[in-house]
């Protein structure tokens, strides 16, 4: 894998983030089984599940083979740039002043914007202007803030039950609180609640 120095990576001219998977990172295609009352991959190995006991979506790593799939994240990246507070572009640290970190989030927060949870991992300040020029989701709508707090206290991921044909997805993802036990569900992405936020304006950022 790349140095994140090397990020972002492009394609056709246009800059690749960091956390975007690319077609040739194929999930692993082990079968999902239900063994011992909670939900696993078949065959086990060691690394499938987290300090918590949570089990989680598997994805090759070979960043720029391929084509990007822009509407794709790559979990292994997505959940190092969360717990390291990486910018989701090109994998460096995230920009931070005393206001906190800096965070681009797509669409206009309804409600309170204190305790957001995010699956969206931040950005550096150099970073910024691009993530704005070329996301579509940001380009339509955005909330710029900076957190004092963040913490990484949440996952994103799917549920499953248990049928005679073997375990089957519910329909839709969900977010969990990190650290309680989930047997049933496979974790997607980490997600951040931003405490201590200050909205900061957009004419600063492009």
């Amino acid at each position: 894998m790349p140095s994140p120095g090397s990020f972002p990576l492009s394609h056709k001219g246009f800059p690749v983030p960091y956390i975007t998977a690319w077609s040739a990172e194929t999930a692993d295609d082990r079968p999902l089984v239900a063994h011992q009352g909670r939900l696993q991959y078949h065959p086990s190995l060691p690394g499938d599940f987290d300090s918590h006991g949570v089990l989680w979506l598997h994805q090759r790593i070979a960043p720029g083979a391929g084509t990007p799939l822009f509407s794709t994240v790559h979990t292994p990246r997505q959940r190092r740039a969360m717990l390291r507070f990486l910018c989701q572009i090109c994998g460096e640290p995230a920009d931070r002043t005393a206001e906190g970190i800096l965070w681009l989030l797509p669409g206009p927060i309804t409600g309170a914007v204190e305790g957001e949870v995010t699956t969206h991992p931040p950005v550096c300040a150099g970073c910024a202007p691009i993530a704005l020029a070329h996301c579509p989701s940001l380009r339509r709508n955005v909330t710029a803030l900076r957190a004092r707090r963040p913490e990484a206290d949440h996952l994103y991921g799917t549920f499953y039950c248990l049928t005679p044909g073997g375990p089957v997805a519910t329909r839709h993802a969900h977010t969990v609180r990190e650290g309680y036990p989930q047997p049933w569900f496979r974790a997607a992405h980490i997600a951040v609640s931003l405490n201590g936020v200050t909205p900061v304006r957009l004419t600063r950022l492009r």
